[in-house]
């Protein structure tokens, strides 16, 4: 079933809406986000959404509020339609996201469920109902350099011919995916009424961590998680092995990416490969 032929228009989409606060967890219109959810509130709300209208909308806490158990939220989130799930045996349920527009808080609602409600308002981000909007605006060349660069930063090699074929707009939601950003970064990018051309435009003014910087800090990191972000498959299909460069498989339990040629399996962490021979796992080769 195509969802956008379902919400053509923000009238279609509904106001009343459950919300899942998580820092770091980057959510755009026609992106999937796999998630691993296993604390109790969320799992009601999976429940209720999928016997119902089956979206939820992501949302960042605000700077400083992610330790609180109420945080507050920023003002601007992503709706989301549950388009795959999977219950595990541990009680844990695999969910997958697709974005499907931007949306405003207009007011949290005094819900008797033990997840938050709010009244969400979508017309200022109307564009993002439309595949096309804001496409021919995109530097496609400068954006594929903004994606090269970060490759190189972070010691990742792409599959080039699968990179030229991608749409403009998977490029640029690939990258904004991707970016190895704090959560305050994720919430400037976020909350503002821009187009593709504008995300693109943040993109090539960003100066791309190193892929040891990033692993040392995802090493040390100590969020408040009441779910694990995974990572959207088809980014995975843009990526090769650096020291083979063939492709990779992705282990979607273990949350590695790994080349059987090279005998080595790649963390993933808080949804971000990293790309180092070092920091893989060795595996036997096949």
């Amino acid at each position: 079933m195509n969802i956008f032929g379902t919400y053509r228009s923000p009238s279609d989409l509904p106001q009343r809406i459950p919300v899942f606060p998580l820092a770091g967890a980057l959510l755009l219109p026609r992106a999937e986000l796999p998630l691993n959810i296993f604390e109790p509130r969320y799992l009601a709300m999976i429940d209720d959404a999928l016997s119902g209208s089956r979206v939820i909308g992501m949302i960042q806490p605000a700077s400083g509020a992610e330790a609180q158990d109420v945080p507050e939220l920023m003002k601007v989130g992503c709706l989301g339609r549950i388009t795959a799930y999977a219950e595990t045996a541990d009680q844990r349920m695999m969910v997958t996201l697709t974005g499907i527009s931007r949306f405003q808080i207009i007011d949290e609602l005094d819900a008797d469920t033990p997840y938050r409600q709010v009244i969400a308002n979508y017309h200022p981000f109307a564009a993002d109902l439309v595949s096309t909007a804001g496409a021919a605006d995109v530097n496609r060349p400068a954006l594929l350099k903004a994606f090269r660069d970060y490759l190189d930063a972070n010691q990742m090699n792409a599959d080039w011919g699968q990179v030229d074929a991608a749409p403009t707009e998977v490029l640029v939601n690939t990258l904004s995916q991707l970016a190895p950003y704090p959560p305050q970064e994720n919430r400037r990018f976020s909350r503002r009424p821009i187009s593709r051309h504008g995300r693109m435009f943040w993109l090539r003014s960003r100066k791309w961590r190193s892929a040891r910087w990033r692993a040392a800090a995802s090493r040390g990191c100590n969020r408040w998680r009441m779910a694990d972000i995974r990572t959207d498959p088809r980014l995975l299909e843009l990526l090769v092995c650096p020291v083979t460069k063939t492709r990779l498989q992705y282990d979607a339990e273990r949350q590695e990416l790994v080349s059987r040629a090279a005998g080595l399996a790649y963390p993933i962490r808080d949804g971000i490969p990293i790309m180092l021979p070092e920091e893989a796992r060795e595996i036997s080769r096949e």
